[in-house]
């Protein structure tokens, strides 16, 4: 009868001598080294998944931050906007490679002021915005994409004042962009659309924020009768730190993501510290 040998003994102990019995004798089980093959495979692939991810966050964030367009919210309020406001950051931008696309509420042209002020380069300028149908034509706020953009800027007149503040959409696109770390800017009554503006942490977009804007003293007698509220007297209620110039002096202040100017006068210093910042950001 033949005898079986019984190696159990011996296994054992070569298990409890070296922790993996399978290496005893210099040799792995083809089972054990398959697996641990596998995982050391899969180790290197998720590296390299981690890797390609990373580096396409990194390069979708940095193409975001070198966008070369400028979003221009106007009022489409019967008061109007005004045009100079409109055109020396539009020069300012266009002239440094900066590309500005159109906007209001409901994609209609709104009324166009004071274009007699314009000087003669800036009207031919702003005739061709006409022809092409640029200003004439503008898009829905609906239909913005923030992530397309570097910044926004909403110019002044007496219309915003009315229809901006506290409208829906100019809520969600100033707040996005905001939150994208994306320059939000606004010159004289422009700042009016920041009224009403909450981050997601329910705070307004103005609270703690050095800002400006059209100042008390500039306001005459036609919109002391008319407007609703004061924009000086209002940031102050939203917790806005407010300052100003004196009245009609250029001023324009620039605290984080927020980029002010007080007045008419403020038009084309904005548009050259905007075109300064983005520049700045996209190196």
């Amino acid at each position: 009868m033949p005898i079986l040998q019984n190696n159990s003994a011996q296994r054992w102990s070569k298990f409890s001598e070296n922790k993996y019995p399978h290496e005893a004798d210099g040799e792995r089980w083809p089972l054990t080294l398959f697996r641990e093959r596998v995982f050391l495979m899969l180790k290197k692939l998720l590296f390299v998944l981690c890797a390609l991810s990373i580096s396409s966050l990194s390069s979708t964030w940095a193409d975001d931050r070198k966008s070369n367009k400028v979003l221009f919210l106007l009022s489409t309020h019967h008061y109007g906007y005004w045009v100079p406001e409109v055109m020396e950051p539009y020069d300012s931008l266009t002239k440094n490679g900066y590309e500005v696309v159109f906007a209001s509420a409901q994609g209609a042209p709104g009324y166009p002021n004071a274009v007699t002020r314009l000087n003669d380069e800036l009207a031919k300028a702003y005739e061709a915005l006409l022809a092409s149908g640029d200003i004439s034509r503008p898009m829905k706020l609906v239909d913005v994409q923030v992530s397309d953009y570097a910044a926004v800027f909403v110019p002044g007149g007496w219309g915003p004042v009315f229809d901006l503040p506290n409208h829906p959409q100019v809520q969600r696109v100033l707040s996005e962009f905001y939150v994208q770390e994306k320059i939000v800017s606004a010159v004289c009554h422009g700042p009016a659309a920041f009224i009403g503006v909450k981050l997601p942490n329910g705070n307004p977009l103005i609270a703690g924020h050095e800002v400006t804007g059209k100042s008390n003293a500039e306001e005459g007698k036609w919109a002391l009768k008319r407007f609703p509220y004061l924009i000086e007297d209002t940031f102050k209620k939203q917790g806005a730190v407010y300052s100003a110039a004196k009245p009609q002096k250029p001023y324009v202040v620039h605290d984080g993501f927020l980029l002010t100017g007080q007045n008419p006068a403020s038009a084309k210093p904005l548009g050259d510290k905007l075109v300064e910042i983005l520049d700045k950001r996209a190196s």
